[in-house]
């Protein structure tokens, strides 16, 4: 179990502060979907780190029509891992997009972006 899945099952049962932790684990492993650094992805502008979250939507879709087909087993596996990383990779673009956002209208930003010591730092 990948520590995106794990972050999946913590935060469908979780409280706000597991919540957070998944949160945490997602964009964390969101890296290997955008394959960029942090200091790459802070170097963009809030539209262009939109519209790559948003370019991802269309693969979304595709591995949820695969899911919801119901394939066999094996193709669920990888339907379902390839919809965490691009899911993951979307929030990862997303968060940045806050951040820059952020930093570009400069309001300090809110309590859902602190990190908690207990999670993954975001690579």
């Amino acid at each position: 179990m990948s520590d995106l899945q794990r972050a999946i099952t913590v935060a469908a049962l979780a409280d706000a502060d597991g919540f957070q932790y998944a949160y945490w684990c997602a964009l964390a492993e969101g890296a290997d979907d955008t394959r960029s650094s942090p200091v790459h992805e802070r170097r963009l502008g809030v539209l262009r780190l939109l519209t790559l979250a948003s370019l991802r939507l269309p693969d979304l879709a595709l591995h949820g029509c695969l899911l919801d087909e119901h394939p066999p087993p094996d193709a669920v596996a990888v339907a379902l891992e390839a919809t965490c990383l691009t899911s993951a990779g979307a929030l990862r673009l997303a968060h940045r997009a806050l951040e820059a956002h952020a930093e570009a209208i400069g309001y300090t930003l809110t309590a859902w972006i602190r990190t908690p010591t207990s999670a993954p730092a975001a690579r």
